[in-house]
């Protein structure tokens, strides 16, 4: 072969790779959720509660959003350690996460996620925290999902309550998730607001 015609071999050779191997990457992997809002009224916080399944476009349920108190022990692949905490599971797929939820790519505890809430981080300055208050957002998997608190009342805390200095009394609850084609992440993705300080509560603040 000339020398001229085995240049033009391998300077072709890259560029078909990467041809073949963008099209064996499937640009949107991920079901595509209908849009939902619920609002959730608990006036006993120890028994808040969640079960809401997320629906793909054919109406079928493909993912289902757990949340509990730390007092539950009705789920043996998931422990719940927050005065509330939500866990997202995929319905279509066995995942190596126990929550979706996390934005920890090596996550090895269940609380590892931004969805464990402790009644400190919803009252004072301790709220307004961007991600980390009574406001956060989730991207992942072609799809967003907001959190909000709103009426939070708490109480002094006792054991039985909680673990923290201040207990839930009772809250409004509000989850809204719609299609986000522009989120890619199998996992939560990693927020950019700054952590709160540690006396905002024992909660998680993502990968260090």
């Amino acid at each position: 072969m000339r020398a001229w015609k085995l240049r033009a071999v391998l300077l072709l050779m890259p560029i078909s790779l990467v041809c073949a191997g963008s099209a064996a990457a499937p640009s949107a992997p991920w079901p595509t959720i209908a849009r939902i809002e619920r609002i959730f009224d608990f006036q006993d916080a120890k028994h808040a509660e969640v079960s809401l399944p997320l629906k793909g476009s054919a109406g079928r349920p493909v993912y289902r959003l757990q949340c509990h108190t730390w007092l539950f022990e009705g789920d043996p692949a998931f422990d719940y350690s927050g005065d509330f905490e939500c866990r997202l599971i995929s319905l279509y797929s066995k995942e190596a996460y126990s929550t979706l939820l996390t934005d920890n790519p090596d996550q090895s505890r269940d609380w590892q996620s931004r969805a464990r809430v402790f009644a400190q981080e919803l009252v004072g300055d301790c709220a307004n925290y961007l991600e980390y208050g009574r406001v956060r957002n989730f991207r992942l998997r072609g799809m967003q999902i907001r959190f909000e608190f709103h009426n939070v009342k708490v109480i002094r805390s006792t054991e039985s309550a909680t673990r923290g200095p201040i207990a839930l009394k009772s809250f409004r609850f509000v989850v809204r998730a719609w299609p986000d084609p522009s989120a890619r992440s199998a996992i939560a993705e990693t927020v950019t607001a700054p952590k709160p300080p540690a006396d905002c509560g024992s909660g998680y603040r993502g990968p260090d």
